[in-house]
């Protein structure tokens, strides 16, 4: 079906990026009309859609039901504000031509707002080192998306950072004179306010919008750098507190309004972490009410939680935004069940509590290896709550209209992520699929940690339910083409780590010689890979950071190689033993010593 845009003035805008759904010349025709409350109705007749609604943004949706065949007499948006942070630091940074029909499609599913996360990734006049290298956003471009967000209802806002999370700036010599600590700012000398109000200016400039999400999140080490003076030593609190003051200050002599991150606020919300417990009473009394706190909590799957913590929040008086986060940091597919079970009870508690706006999270921690399409099911969930529409229906033809995707097809792919494989030896460990996936071919941490093939079993079986995926457009044959690799790779290293180190400490030959076979296999799967994955991130993103994702294939292609190499030469006579497939695995291990890629590949921590 198409919606027939003639005669209205956003259509030019539509069009140009989704022109499967909308024209000029065909389809059906639509009569618009206004309405007081936040939400909007759809009528059909005689071939003429009416659509009654409350603004741009509310009208979008009526246009996705339009699409999706169904008709609704009255809906009413529960939350106004409802949006969307996606990470542009971390290595990705997203292509303005992706942007716009990426933004096109979240608007019909609800999204009013946009931010893009920018550590430094950002133009800051006279400042080429910011940014450099890694795909900056000149503010062209970025005046470009907030003038075509606008024409469909979406309002961008600047989101960056102003105290930690800055290593990609401090690195640099230059700017050592503002260091507390390799990534957090020095809040007791004026040249980092000069800076702070430095960048300020420059993020806000191409953006027709008074809101700032200055961040402050996680300010780890604040005071206890170059900044501690031991004859007079002063609270990391108070200096928390004494920033944020000046920094809402300067924002509202600018008219802008402060949006930062809560958790140094109340405590940090993952219970794993030792991270600070939060501001004392004395604290929280001298920060400034006019800031809007950003409340994320990703962990919790029960409401009480969440109920607890904006109540805490709200009693001390401010506003907030609540913000679950898309599961899709330190993986490649995400996790569509787990996303559900976190932002389902986040959502109705802040909905009961009275919370109006709402913002989903897109990290890239560790790579950003996780592409934006693999995240429609869970967006379209998300959004679907925070206009109150709870039905699994619903949503669901809503996704499948405006992704051109089955739910189904999201669901399976997000199995590869977590395996439901937990008992392992004598501990209890669960892999991740990323750490499956990087594990080294000769050293085989995580590999070691399994008795047995059910890792084989798991993926093998998965593999089969994959390759019987119906998909309807070539977008989504490439992704499960790419699933389909990924999950290969993980079966068979696997496979050959086991099988290299049983057959070498059994003095096996015949069978060891075999494997040099599986690392040819291996190599080829690899490659392909890796072609792949590079075509998909450059539909999406800058090549910017992508040197990351090769120096990363590139180095397990070289790993399977040395283990093919190591093996010949062992048979040959020439290696007298291959010392790497006699390193047993420590107990000792757990799950964070083996979480991210540095710490998957090698235990060689490099320092200088």
């Amino acid at each position: 079906m198409k919606i027939n845009l003639s005669g209205h003035s956003f259509a030019t805008s539509l069009i140009s990026v989704l022109p499967e759904h909308f024209s000029l010349t065909e389809g059906t025709a639509v009569r618009l009309s206004h309405r007081d409350t936040c939400g909007y109705a759809v009528s059909l007749i005689g071939g003429v859609a009416t659509i009654t609604s409350s603004d741009v943004s509310a009208m979008m949706l009526a246009f996705s039901d339009l699409l999706a065949g169904k008709i609704k007499n009255n809906v009413e948006i529960l939350m106004p504000f409802r949006a969307l942070m996606l990470d542009a630091s971390r290595n990705g940074v997203p292509k303005v031509s992706f942007l716009k029909p990426t933004i096109a499609r979240l608007a019909l599913l609800g999204m009013n707002h946009f931010c893009l996360y920018t550590e430094d990734t950002f133009q800051v006049d006279d400042e080429p080192l910011i940014g450099f290298g890694r795909g900056a956003y000149s503010k062209d471009e970025i005046r470009d998306l907030v003038t075509f967000s606008a024409s469909i209802g979406v309002t961008m806002f600047p989101c960056f950072q102003t105290l930690g999370h800055l290593e990609q700036i401090l690195k640099y010599e230059k700017y050592e004179y503002l260091h507390d600590n390799h990534r957090v700012l020095n809040t007791t000398i004026d040249e980092t306010y000069t800076f702070i109000e430095k960048l300020i200016d420059n993020v806000r400039e191409p953006y027709d919008t008074n809101l700032i999400h200055l961040g402050m999140d996680e300010p780890w080490g604040i005071g206890r750098g170059k900044s501690f003076a031991e004859s007079n030593p002063q609270k990391p609190s108070q200096m928390y507190v004494e920033h944020v003051t000046k920094l809402t200050a300067l924002c509202h002599d600018k008219g802008l309004e402060s949006i930062i991150w809560g958790d140094y606020v109340l405590g940090h919300p993952d219970q794993n972490t030792s991270a600070d417990d939060g501001l004392d009473d004395d604290a929280i009394k001298g920060l400034p009410q006019n800031v809007i706190l950003d409340y994320w909590n990703y962990f919790d799957v029960e409401k009480q939680p969440y109920t607890r913590d904006i109540t805490t929040f709200q009693n001390m008086g401010y506003d907030l935004v609540a913000s679950p986060g898309l599961q899709t940091w330190n993986n490649f597919w995400g996790q569509l069940e787990l996303c559900q079970n976190v932002s389902t009870p986040f959502i109705q508690a802040s909905q009961e509590q009275g919370i109006d706006r709402a913002m989903m999270t897109i990290w890239g921690d560790d790579g950003h290896e996780c592409l934006f399409h693999n995240n429609w099911a869970a967006l379209a969930q998300f959004f679907a709550l925070t206009i109150g529409d709870h039905s699994q229906e619903q949503w669901k033809d809503r996704l499948e209209t405006i992704s051109g995707v089955p739910y189904h097809n999201f669901s399976l792919i997000s199995k590869i992520e977590n395996p439901d494989i937990s008992q392992v030896g004598k501990i209890l460990f669960t892999p991740t699929a990323k750490m499956l996936f990087y594990d080294d071919p000769l050293l085989g941490f995580v590999n070691q940690m399994f008795s047995d093939d059910s890792v084989c079993v798991y993926y093998d079986k998965l593999l089969i339910e994959l390759q019987q995926l119906e998909c309807n457009t070539s977008e989504e044959q490439d992704r499960c083409e790419l699933a389909i690799l990924f999950s290969t790779i993980i079966s068979r290293k696997f496979h050959l780590i086991q099988s290299a180190r049983k057959h070498y400490i059994s003095g096996d030959k015949a069978n060891l010689r075999k494997q040099i076979g599986g690392c040819e296999d291996l190599v080829h799967f690899l490659k392909q890979f890796s072609i792949n994955y590079r075509n998909a991130w450059m539909t999406e993103r800058k090549p910017f950071g992508y040197e990351v994702l090769d120096n990363r294939f590139g180095g397990m292609i070289a790993r399977v190689n040395t283990l093919k190499d190591c093996i010949e030469n062992y048979l040959n006579g020439s290696l007298a033993e291959i010392s790497e497939l006699e390193q047993e695995s420590c107990a000792d291990l757990t799950y964070k010593d083996l979480q991210f890629y540095p710490k998957i590949t090698t235990k060689c921590f490099s320092i200088w």
